[in-house]
C-alpha cells in the first residue's frame, strides 16, 4: 500500500457547518448541474445530429468525444490556474467559456464545426469540475466534507437528468439547434450565484499570502458566517511553494499521484462509455413513445440515488471501500445488461442499478481526490488526475462505436469489454491509501 498523509487544514472548519457554509457548496452543486446539463445533452440530442448532419456511427463519436476532449484540456491546463489566481475567479472565466461553447454550436451546419464547439464547451466544464471539487472540500468542516463533496457529485446526475427530460421537449419541438443553447440560461444563473454567494477558497488565501489576505480572508470568512480573525495563523506560507504539476510530479506525492490518475482515467473511461452509447443500446430494444431518452433518464435517475445513497453511507464508512464496492457493482450489472436486453423491465432495473453504481464510484473519487494533494497544488493534483481521466473519457465513446459495431463482438460482450477497466480502477485504489478518513 502508497500511504501519503495529505490533511486538509481549514481555516472554515471549527464548529459546525453554518448555512453560508451549506449555500456556498450548494452553488457548486448548481454547477455541478449546469456542467452535467452542457456535456450530456449530446447524449440526449445524438440521435437528432446524427440525422440531421448525416453523420456516421464514427463522427457521432467523435462529436460525443469532443466535449470530454475539451474536458481533459481544461482540467489539465485550467485547472492549475486556480492554485495561483483563487478558484473563484477561475470558475467565472470557465463558465464563460463554456457559454461562448453553447451559444455557437446551435450554430454548426457541419460535423467539425460541431466538434470545435463541443471542445470550447468542454474547455470550460473541465476547467470548472476539479476546482468545484476543491472548492467543496475547502468551505467544509472535515466531519461533513464526504457528504458535501457527494452532494456536489450529485449535481452532475441531476444536470444529465435535465437534460434528457427537458430535452425530449424542447428537440421535439424546436431540434437539436435550440437545444444545445439552451444551456445558456441556466449558465447565466451560475455566474450570478458565484458572483454573489461563493467567497474565495479561505485554505488558498492563508496559504498563497496574496496581497491584503488578512482582509481579504475576514471578508470570506464573514459570508461563510465564520468569526473573523484578528492575525494569520502563525505557520508560514510553504517557502517557494509552486502551484503546478512540478511539485507533484518531483515530490513524494507522485506515486500517489499515479495510482490516482490512473484509477481515475479507467473509471471515466468506463463511466462515459456507458453514458454516451447505453441509451442508443437501449433504443431499438424499448417501446415506442420515450424510446430516445428512456435510457439517458434511467442512468441519470440511478446516478441521483446512488449518489444520494454514497453520501449517508460516507457518514459511516470511508470513502475508499464504498468506492471498490461501486466499482464491482457497476461491472456485474453492465455486463448482465448485455445478456438481458430484450426483457425491457429487467434492462431498465439494470440500467438504473448500473447508474447509481457508476455515479457513486464517480462521487467517491471526488471524495478521495481533494485529501490527496496539499492545498497549494490540490487543484493542480486534482486537474491533472481528472485530466487524464477525460481523456478516458475522450476515447471511450469512438472506441465503443467500434467495439459495439463490430461482428464478432456484439453488444453482450462489447459491455463487458468496456466495463473491465472497472476493475482494474478497484485494483488500482486499493494499492492507494491516504490519510484522513478515506
Amino acid at each position: 500500500m502508497i500511504a501519503v498523509k495529505a490533511p486538509v487544514t481549514l481555516s472554515v472548519s471549527n464548529q459546525q457547518m453554518t448555512w453560508q457554509q451549506w449555500l456556498a457548496v450548494s452553488v457548486c452543486v448548481l454547477l455541478n448541474v449546469i456542467d452535467g446539463f452542457d456535456i450530456l445533452v449530446m447524449s440526449t440530442a445524438a440521435g437528432a445530429v446524427r440525422q440531421g448532419l448525416s453523420l456516421s456511427a464514427t463522427s457521432l463519436g467523435l462529436i460525443l468525444g469532443a466535449s470530454l476532449a475539451g474536458m481533459m484540456l481544461g482540467a489539465l491546463l485550467l485547472a492549475p490556474l486556480a492554485d495561483r489566481y483563487g478558484r473563484r475567479p477561475l470558475i467565472l472565466v470557465c463558465l464563460v467559456v463554456g457559454l461562448a461553447g453553447m451559444i455557437a454550436a446551435g450554430f454548426s451546419s457541419n460535423s467539425p464545426d460541431l466538434i470545435v464547439c463541443r471542445l470550447v464547451t468542454g474547455l470550460g466544464v473541465g476547467g470548472i469540475m476539479p476546482v468545484l471539487n476543491t472548492i467543496t472540500a475547502e468551505v467544509s468542516t472535515p466531519e461533513r466534507r464526504n457528504v458535501a463533496i457527494t452532494l456536489q457529485a450529485i449535481g452532475y446526475p441531476v444536470g444529465g437528468l435535465a437534460a434528457a427530460l427537458v430535452g425530449s421537449a424542447v428537440l421535439e419541438s424546436h431540434g437539436w439547434r435550440l437545444l444545445l443553447q439552451s444551456a445558456c440560461v441556466p449558465t447565466v444563473i451560475g455566474l450570478l450565484a458565484v458572483a454573489l454567494f461563493l467567497p474565495e477558497s479561505v485554505s488558498f488565501l492563508t496559504s498563497r499570502r496574496p496581497i491584503n489576505v488578512l482582509a481579504r480572508v475576514n471578508s470570506a470568512l464573514g459570508r461563510l458566517g465564520k468569526p473573523p480573525l484578528g492575525s494569520l495563523p502563525t505557520t508560514p506560507p510553504q517557502p517557494g511553494a509552486r502551484s503546478t504539476l512540478r511539485s507533484l510530479l518531483a515530490g513524494p506525492y507522485t506515486p500517489a499521484l499515479a495510482l490516482f490518475a490512473s484509477a481515475t482515467f479507467l473509471t471515466q473511461f468506463s463511466f462515459y462509455f456507458f453514458l454516451s452509447w447505453v441509451p442508443t443500446v437501449l433504443q431499438p430494444h424499448l417501446a415506442a413513445g420515450p424510446a430516445n431518452t428512456g435510457g439517458a433518464i434511467a442512468l441519470n435517475l440511478g446516478g441521483i440515488v446512488g449518489d444520494l445513497m454514497f453520501g449517508a453511507l460516507c457518514l459511516r464508512f470511508r470513502a475508499r471501500p464504498l468506492t471498490l464496492s461501486a466499482l464491482i457493482v457497476s461491472f456485474s450489472s453492465v455486463s448482465l445488461l448485455g445478456q438481458v436486453l430484450d426483457m425491457q423491465l429487467v434492462a431498465m432495473s439494470l440500467v438504473l442499478v448500473a447508474g447509481a453504481a457508476l455515479f457513486a464510484a464517480m462521487a467517491g473519487i471526488y471524495a478521495i481526490a481533494p485529501q490527496a494533494f496539499p492545498t497549494l497544488v490540490r487543484a493542480s493534483g486534482t486537474g491533472f488526475a481528472f485530466s487524464l481521466g477525460r481523456l478516458g473519457g475522450t476515447l471511450s465513446p469512438v472506441i465503443g462505436a467500434y467495439v459495439l459495431n463490430t461482428p464478432k463482438m456484439g453488444v453482450g460482450p462489447g459491455l463487458i469489454c468496456m466495463g473491465v477497466p472497472l476493475l482494474a480502477a478497484g485494483l488500482l485504489l486499493l494499492a492507494l491509501r491516504i490519510e484522513r478518513g478515506t
